[in-house]
Formats: structure tokens, sequence, C-alpha cells
């Protein structure tokens, strides 16, 4: 098998929306680059992605023009305008392949679904293994047409390894028809040292002037998936339980400024408009964290749960739905608190009950921080993928001594 430093390593993305995961890689791709020849391709050149990743030392390139951002939203013009994506893309394959061949490129990773169909296919072309780092397809399972979720497959199949982030992942995988012996688990890293330091000297701006509880729902986004509405309803059951709390919820509209009109209507019919507070997307995420009393994720489907690992590191409470890889982040009652239904009412008399344990929160506070450390620390994170990545290797040496390389074509629906 050869060495690390032997190894080039190639980490394509497409990069038009800086959430966790592109967060998590800017802080988490450097520590690969100390074992890897390290190229990083973003071809939608994201600037917060890109200069986020300049900061911590590692610059990325887009290759050839940049793609344009892809559209999030799932109206016919988005839908269009994903299609006429994909084809520019699938052009692109035989130039994107060109010069990172050129470059001596050993292996290829992805890290997002988008970047998959050209992974793959620049892989082929380039006769190297590509490695899947799949970050969940709970919510694809649920939104995505079945026609792209088969080609979604089909894709994942081609991929010499697949990266889950979680055992709730790797099931979905399997569940799809990925051969399980293909999955790796490695949970996601979290750089805790940069964590810790920015909650401690960020002073968060701009809060609400909250005087009572503050519940926090953090997240990238206003999807709906992450339950904001979830999160409303239980502030409306506590407020007329007697409890003064506000909701701070964080994250953008992604382009689609219903997602805000949605979260209004929400709280207005709720009677909790004047509680809920809108603070946008944060770069002061942690110090906003800190400032909040118990930090809510009602997520209806999360596939390992950043947020949740972020907030315990930093002691604060943590009532969580018990879905997908929230239940393996998330141990009940010794790291956070686990609620198995999407009733606000039940939601509403946990969070009542942590407020009430002073106990259970020092208990609480005192010990996870240490299990989020040794769990999912970045040098853990930089050390199983660098196996993975080292493991595709040797194993696409291996078959291309035994068998000639296969064309390849893609599968991906237009």
């Amino acid at each position: 098998m050869a060495s690390m430093k032997q190894v080039h390593l190639c980490h394509l993305g497409y990069h038009s929306f800086f959430g966790g995961v592109q967060q998590g890689l800017t802080s988490l791709l450097p520590d690969l680059a100390q074992r890897f020849r390290m190229t990083v391709v973003d071809r939608c050149l994201n600037p917060r992605f890109v200069a986020a990743l300049r900061a911590n030392g590692l610059n990325a390139s887009a290759l050839l023009e940049p793609q344009a951002a892809w559209s999030r939203g799932a109206s016919c013009a988005g839908l269009v305008q994903q299609a006429l994506g994909v084809i520019h893309e699938r052009r692109a394959i035989p130039r994107l392949a060109r010069p990172l061949s050129e470059q001596g490129c050993d292996v290829l990773m992805v890290s997002q679904t988008k970047a998959l169909m050209a992974g793959v296919g620049v892989s082929r072309r380039c006769g190297v293994p590509c490695v899947y780092h799949c970050h969940g397809v709970g919510k694809r399972r649920t939104f995505v047409p079945a026609p792209r979720l088969v080609a979604l497959t089909h894709l994942a199949k081609r991929c010499r390894l697949v990266i889950a982030n979680s055992q709730s992942t790797k099931s979905e995988l399997t569940q799809m028809g990925v051969p399980g012996d293909r999955i790796r688990v490695v949970y996601n890293g979290i750089d805790t040292d940069g964590v810790l330091r920015a909650a401690t000297a960020d002073r968060p701006r701009d809060l609400p002037n909250s005087r009572g509880t503050v519940l926090l729902l953090p997240s990238a986004s206003l999807a709906r998936d992450k339950g904001f509405d979830l999160a409303i309803a239980a502030l409306a059951a506590l407020r007329t339980g007697g409890l003064e709390a506000d909701l701070w919820l964080t994250g953008g509209a992604g382009g689609d400024e219903s997602r805000i009109v949605a979260v209004e209507r929400c709280a207005a019919g709720l009677g909790v408009r004047d509680a809920v507070h809108l603070l946008g997307q944060r770069t002061d995420i942690w110090s906003v964290m800190k400032a909040a009393t118990v930090v809510l994720i009602p997520s209806r489907v999360e596939s390992f749960g950043r947020a949740a690992a972020e907030a315990i590191l930093l002691g604060k409470p943590v009532v969580a739905s018990a879905v997908g890889g929230l239940r393996e982040v998330i141990a009940d009652g010794e790291t956070g608190w686990l609620v198995p239904t999407f009733d606000p009412r039940v939601w509403a008399d946990t969070v009542r009950s942590v407020l009430q344990d002073d106990r259970a929160r020092q208990r609480v506070a005192l010990h996870a921080p240490g299990i989020i450390i040794s769990r999912f620390g970045r040098r853990r994170w930089a050390s199983d993928v660098a196996d993975v990545i080292l493991e595709a290797v040797g194993g696409a040496a291996r078959s291309r001594r035994n068998s000639p390389l296969e064309e390849w074509s893609s599968p991906w629906p237009l």
C-alpha cells in the first residue's frame, strides 16, 4: 500500500451553499492535506467556502470556468436550472479529467450528491478510484424524484468505497442497494479546539433583548425538515404554561423567501410572533449557542447532528429528535435529551423538565463535552478518513492489475 505523502488526493465539490457540511470541510480538509498531496476543486468557487478554506491554509480552484450556483428550489424554474447544470457538468467531465490526470491524481473524493456524477465520471476517465463521503440520504429518499434516486444509487455503487457519516446513513445506503462491504462509517469530525476558542473570543452581535429562557434552534437554513414549526409550537405550549421564553432561529432562506414567510405565519398563528426571533445566518453561531439557555434540534431528518454535538461541547443542554444520527450523537440523559415524538406538548414537557433539574444539567455539562471530544475530534476524523483513502488506493491498484478499465456513461436522468 502506498504511503500517505505519495498519494495525491483531489476533493471535488459544488459548494453553492455554505452550511454545516461546508463549514466542517473547511476546517477538516487541511488535516488531510497534512497526510496527502492535496488538490481542492470547488466548481462554484463559493466565496465563503474559499475564504474559510484559505484561512486554514488551503486553497481551492475551479480548474475550469466556475459553474453557476445550482438552484436549491423545487419550483419548475429551479428544476430546469438544475437540469441545465447537470448537462453543463456532463460536458465538462472530459475537461475536468485532463488537468487532474496531468497532475497525477491518485484518488478522487466527493462530499456532495451533486458532485457525485462528475466525480464518478472524472475518476473513470482518469483511471483512479472515487470515494463518496455521504452526509445522509434520508431527506433525498423523501423529497428526490424516484429517477434521480435511482441514479444516485447507481453512482454510489460505482464508487470504490463510500464513507457514511453515521450508522444511520449506512443503513439508508444499504437499503438503497449500495453493498455494505463497500461502506465505512466515519463520524463527522468537529474542530473542537476551534469551536471552544471562537465561543470564548467572539461577542455575539445583534441579539434580541430576551429576559427569560432562551430556546435556540441553530441551523444553516430555515428548511422545514429542521423542525422550526415544532419548535414554535413547543414554545407556545411553554408560554401557555406560564414560562417566559423566547425562541431564536438561525439560518438563511437559501434564496427562497417563502421560508421566512412560513416561519412568521406559523408564529403568528400560534400567538407567539413577538417571542420568535430570526437571527439570519451567523458567523458567530458558537457564541450565540453560549448565550442560549437550551438548544433545540427538532429535525425530522438528520444524518449526523453537527449542531447538537457542538452545543454539547459548549456545555449547553440539548433537546433533540430521536431520529437518524442524532441517536448516535446523543446518549439520552447522559449527553443530552432525546424526544421520540413530534408532539409539541411532549417537547414542551421535556424542556420544562430539563430546566427544573439543575443537577442533571450540571452533570451533563461536566461530563458530556469530553465524550464529544473523544468521539468526534478532528484528528480522529482525519485519521479514519485517511485509512479509507489508502484502502481505496490499494484496492484500485489490485483492480487495475486484474481487469481492464470499465467504460463509463452517466445514468443521470435529464
